[in-house]
């Protein structure tokens, strides 16, 4: 068979007729004829010369998988042979490819690499005839080790030569048992007929004090995944059936799985299906149980430990099991056919490829090739399980991976050595055993310097199409997912049968870019936006101030750190905090620079001109250009010249240019060409991207905050938002009411939410919260959180959280989500990045409700001024002016409703959730002095306030940390991230002073996030940064006093007025004759007094516990009260005093007289 070497098989469309010929074409040589040619099972190939791509072959590209047919058709051998040689040639030649001088990928996406040379004489430069297709191609003129090249060629040739492939024998399903029995044991034969996914019900026989994980493997051994079993258990126990005296768990297995291939993408198609609303995949990414796990393997080099059971790997699957559970047990039918619509998925990219195990466990009975693979397993449970492959050039591959694993010593030439070092292994391996055997061997693996294997695609996916069929296959390549990734998650989403995904808003583009052709033979998808990148981070302090770089700048304050999306200079443009990066001169040399840190796909680019309140500068026009080493730089082109794209014609609204074609590269360079005739070259920006899957340099991106809460993270317009509600009511009807306070200027309905153990009633001795969010409609975060707060806090009732179960028990909480939505509705429809700073930010009729409530700090002072508190003027419950209530004042309709709203409930505590910084502000928010625009301006309980904005701020994860760089101009960490209103900015009429001075209600502003309309992506962090806070705050209302002021007969008195020595503001009760009054740990001298009733007065403890202190007051009614009851209650009207001295006095003057 050895004779074959010299001969090639070209292959045609049909089955009928394989015609042979010589080498590259040329004429049959005369030798005996190729086993090929008379249909053996085994084939030797010679392979030419020539490079060809293995996916051109397999012939797998993104109109879909119809081509594989005329592949498929094909026997096994032939196949395989053919693509096994062309596949060592590739990795070989790869690295002289590589080892140019820092070429590494700084190409458009995708990458496209020009044909290999076929012998030495063309290693000096490309094949003219392709120098067209293939322009891309990096130099090959300073390629290393080009002298190697006849011994490299001697090992391809001694490898090719021994290249065959033989059908496998698969195993019976007895022989699966003998190796599985548990497995088999645990795992039913049929699931439910009315899930997606393949689950099922299994007795639980544990009691409610049992821990369901303490013994699962992924706990005990890695204590990075403790959090997300955490939140694994705390939903547990809320989701069990109940039948005969017995407990039922839902049990699930993924549907789909992606398998492979490690470096080909794989990460961002799970991130991207993730975000999809019927797919939920395994609590940890990447499980390897199927490879690794159930052997008790780990890594490899490690040696082993303790299998890993079946049941570790179906509890990963649990919040999955749980919603399809609820969905199976709902009685609504639209619930239950949305829950059971989910479908499960599985990601770890080792299942296609590591079958390293068997060595460990199974005999060589079969001449070294493994007896039992992975996916014989999976079909035996699953036949019908539907596999996706992520595929790449294998070069690009191979060099990916050896950039990711290699600790040191990263080059092209350390690359081509190891390569080379791994295909002489291969060879020695190839002279023993099969091709499979060499494939799959363990020993050799592992002894390999880097991981040549895995680029053997064809071998992984014919063993895995002998045991499912192709139709159960999408194959795809990382290349054109690059390329056009809405097209890609198309073709996904109709292969696992799911709707469109609505879960990605991003930005919209108002599109300034004109038509351009592609020059690099990739086509332009002019889709929205928001289907594609998201933000880098500059606008949300992702990007480090380290990773900006400019050519010049007038001063530090007008650096490249200043250069971000929406910075805001206030008012005091000064050397440090200034409104946009400024180029230290006006020419055409000057740029500004982001540093990705890592291989990003950059897609756009959005600009603003400088935030200056005496200024006007922008940036008119631009160039975008790319590099990986900011030394050598490629600018995006429009045809044959240098794209130029249109900036901004003012400094606020911004203004986005996606570009023609993703770019491929670490470096991103803005190069101003021309600005506004009479200011400078300043610009503010944002950065569209996708960082790539595998990190091609030594930076890797910090690590990303995630969370474990299975929340529904997107932006939600107003109809989303009221389903949102209406869902969250129907999951917990028993703890949730929904009602509207009013309506907006349109007619839209202020919607909140009632979360409370008895929705819909006022219990006495239980105090009423608050939260506001969205009085700024472009101030989108807020709102957002408000909504994933009703799901988390319904959803951990439900699962029994005693924390969540204890504060819904004793606390009536209202969440108001949206005070105006009509200025949402056009923050949402700019989007999150374009709508500047201030688009929504103003009600329909252009109101900033704020600081549209009436001025009462004004009434007080002036009283105070003229000594006339408490005698004619309260220091407390102080009237609203009548001319604020007249139909002509200049109020909103929005904020009427929310007045009316705390006249009617008798709220303690509250919170109004704002953006653009990262602070809790506490009243006063109005300076007292006139002149002044900051003054320091605290309350009678100003000690009170310190402590609620610090309990927030001290729970947030970014407020108190020192290291963190400031939002805009305000650096807030000298007072741990709280601030007095009134000593940052004056504000009249605002709703914190409003609330104190007029309600019971202490009322703080929350601020929450630099960006005021984060990108939906950023969401998930942006809820773990603010979870914890935004339930301490809420317990903080069970601090202080409470208690009942009753009469003599044990009624509550209602209005009655509590006092608290030292502290100038005073409180009431409420109609049933409760109050609550917010103190700080220390003793009181607490008052309470009534109109008609004789004062009590009482000392009152509160500690530091939770729990507000019990003072009740028990009031008897004066002489004079007494007297007037006992005549109304006989029909005679009260004595007046006076009058009865004056008619005394007139009757003894008469009688003098």
């Amino acid at each position: 068979m050895r004779h074959c070497i010299n001969c090639c098989i070209q292959l045609l469309p049909n089955n009928e007729r394989k015609q042979q010929v010589g080498c590259g074409g040329g004429p049959l040589h005369s030798h005996p004829e190729c086993p090929a040619c008379k249909g053996e099972n085994k084939i030797v190939l010679r392979v030419d010369g020539k490079q060809m791509n293995l996916l051109a072959v397999l012939e797998v590209r993104a109109e879909g998988n119809e081509s594989w047919g005329r592949f498929l058709r094909f026997k096994k051998g032939k196949r395989c042979s053919l693509v096994f040689g062309l596949m060592i040639m590739t990795l070989v030649m790869a690295s002289y490819i590589l080892s140019g001088a820092h070429q590494e990928l700084l190409i458009s996406s995708p990458f496209h690499y020009g044909a290999f040379p076929s012998n030495p004489s063309l290693m000096d430069g490309e094949n003219p005839s392709d120098g067209k297709e293939h322009h891309h191609q990096p130099s090959v003129n300073n390629i290393s080790y080009v002298k190697d090249y006849p011994s490299i060629k001697l090992i391809i040739n001694s490898i090719t030569a021994r290249i065959e492939f033989t059908t496998r024998q698969l195993p019976d399903i007895e022989d699966l048992k003998k190796q599985e029995l548990h497995m088999f044991s645990v795992i039913p034969n049929k699931f439910l007929p009315n899930s997606k996914s393949p689950c099922w019900y299994e007795e639980f026989t544990g009691r409610n004090t049992t821990d369901p994980y303490l013994t699962n493997s992924y706990v005990l051994y890695s204590k990075r995944f403790r959090s997300t079993f955490d939140a694994l258990r705390k939903a547990f126990w809320g989701h069990l059936s109940h039948a005969s005296g017995k407990h039922f768990r839902l049990r699930c297995l993924p549907r789909f799985y992606i398998i492979g291939q490690p470096k080909c993408g794989t990460t961002d198609l799970y991130d991207r299906l993730r975000l999809h609303p019927e797919v939920k995949f395994s609590a940890i990414k990447e499980p390897h149980w199927w490879t690794r796990k159930r052997f008790g393997i780990v890594r490899l080099r490690d040696g082993l430990r303790d299998r890993y059971p079946v049941e570790d790997y179906l509890d990963l699957f649990d919040l999955a099991a749980h919603q399809i559970h609820q969905g199976l047990q709902a009685s609504s039918a639209k619930e239950q056919s949305r829950m059971t619509r989910i479908i499960i998925g599985e990601a770890s990219a080792s299942t296609m490829w590591d079958n390293n195990a068997w060595t460990f466990f199974y005999d060589n009975s079969t001449d070294g090739e493994p007896p039992f693979l992975t996916q014989d397993f999976i079909h035996a449970f699953q036949p019908d399980a539907k596999l996706i492959v992520m595929l790449r050039d294998p070069v690009e591959r191979l060099y990916s991976d050896y950039l990711y694993f290699a600790s040191s010593n990263k080059s092209a030439d350390d690359f081509h050595e190891k390569v080379t070092e791994a295909l002489q292994l291969f060879e020695n391996c190839m002279l023993d055993y099969s091709l499979r055997a060499c494939v799959y061997n363990n020993t050799l693996n592992n002894a390999m310097p880097v991981r040549l294997q895995v680029g053997l695609y064809a071998v992984y996916l014919l063993d895995w199409l002998t045991v499912f069929n192709k139709d159960q296959f999408l194959i795809l390549r990382l290349e054109d997912h690059a390329s056009n990734v809405k097209y890609t998650m198309h073709r996904v989403f109709q292969f696992l049968n799911l709707g469109k995904n609505s879960n990605r808003k991003g930005v919209r583009t108002k599109s300034s870019e004109k038509a351009a052709s592609d020059d690099h033979g990739i086509p332009v998808a002019h889709d929205d936006v928001r289907e594609g990148c998201p933000p880098l981070g500059l606008e949300t302090l992702k990007i480090t101030d380290f990773q900006l770089h400019a050519s010049t700048s007038k001063r530090y304050g007008l650096g490249a750190h200043r250069g971000r999306l929406n910075i805001q200079a206030g008012i005091n443009e000064n050397d440090f905090y200034d409104g946009a990066w400024c180029a230290g001169r006006n020419d055409l040399h000057q740029w500004i620079e982001v540093d990705a840190r890592r291989l990003t796909k950059f897609t756009g680019v959005i600009t603003q001109g400088r935030n200056s309140l005496w200024l006007s500068d922008w940036v008119t026009s631009y160039k975008v250009m790319v590099s990986n080493d900011s030394h050598t730089w490629v600018t995006v082109k429009n045809g044959s010249g240098d794209m130029i794209f249109e900036g901004n014609s003012e400094k606020e609204i911004p203004v986005l240019n996606e570009l023609p074609v993703p770019m491929v590269a670490r470096y991103i360079r803005i190069n101003p060409q021309s600005w506004f005739d009479n200011g400078s070259i300043c610009m503010r920006m944002e950065i569209l991207g996708c960082p790539l899957p595998d990190p091609n340099n030594y930076y890797h991106r910090r690590n990303e905050m995630t969370t474990t809460d299975d929340l529904d993270f997107k932006h939600h317009n107003y109809k989303e938002m009221r389903q949102l509600m209406k869902v969250v009511n129907e999951m917990c009807p028993n703890i949730t009411r929904i009602y509207n306070i009013g309506k907006s200027h349109q007619g839209l309905k202020l919607y909140a939410v009632e979360i409370s153990d008895h929705p819909g009633e006022h219990e006495v001795g239980e105090p009423e919260f608050h939260y506001i969010a969205g009085a700024h409609g472009n101030e989108v975060l807020g709102r957002e959180l408000m909504l994933l707060l009703m799901q988390f806090l319904c959803q951990e009732y439900l699962a029994g959280n005693a924390r969540i179960v204890r504060l819904v028990e004793e606390t009536r909480i209202h969440i108001l989500p949206s005070l105006n939505p009509d200025g949402y509705e056009k923050a949402y429809e700019g989007g999150s990045e374009l709508g500047g700073w201030s688009l929504g930010r103003w009600t329909h009729d252009g109101i900033d409700i704020n600081n549209n409530f009436p001025d009462l700090n004004t009434l007080l002072w002036e009283a105070e001024d003229r000594q006339n508190i408490p005698r004619k003027v309260p220091n407390h419950y102080i009237a609203i002016p009548e001319w604020f209530l007249s139909e002509n004042a200049t109020v909103a309709v929005e904020t009427r409703a929310v007045i009316a709203w705390m006249e009617k409930i008798p709220f303690v505590l509250g919170g109004n959730l704002q953006g653009g910084e990262l602070v809790v502000a506490y009243p006063y928010d109005m300076v007292r002095s006139m002149w002044k625009t900051q003054e320091h301006s605290p309350t009678p309980d100003d000690h009170v306030f310190r402590w609620l904005a610090y309990s927030y701020a001290s729970t947030h994860r970014l407020m108190t940390d020192a290291r963190r760089r400031v939002c805009h101009t305000e650096d807030f960490q000298k007072e741990d991230g709280t601030v007095n209103g009134a000593s940052w900015h004056t504000v009249a009429g605002s709703l914190n002073d409003f609330s104190y001075l007029h309600t019971n209600c202490f009322e703080l502003s929350i601020y929450v996030g630099c960006d005021k309309y984060p990108h939906e992506s950023e969401l998930p962090e942006e809820w773990e940064n603010n979870r914890e806070s935004l339930i301490v705050f809420m317990e903080q209302v069970h601090r202080g006093i409470k208690g009942m002021v009753r009469d003599s007969h044990g009624k509550g008195i209602p209005n009655a007025v509590i006092s608290v020595e030292g502290v100038n503001h005073d409180i009431r009760t409420a109609s049933d004759g409760d109050y609550w009054r917010l103190l700080n740990p220390g003793e009181y001298v607490v008052t309470a007094k009534a109109e008609g009733f004789t004062s009590s007065t009482k000392n009152c403890m509160v500690g530091y516990d939770m729990g507000a202190t019990h003072c009740d007051f028990t009031l008897s009614k004066t002489n004079l009260a007494r007297i007037r009851e006992i005549m109304e209650k006989f029909g005679k009207q009260p004595i007046s005093l006076p009058a009865r001295r004056l008619k005394l006095r007139g009757r003894k003057r008469r009688q003098r007289g």
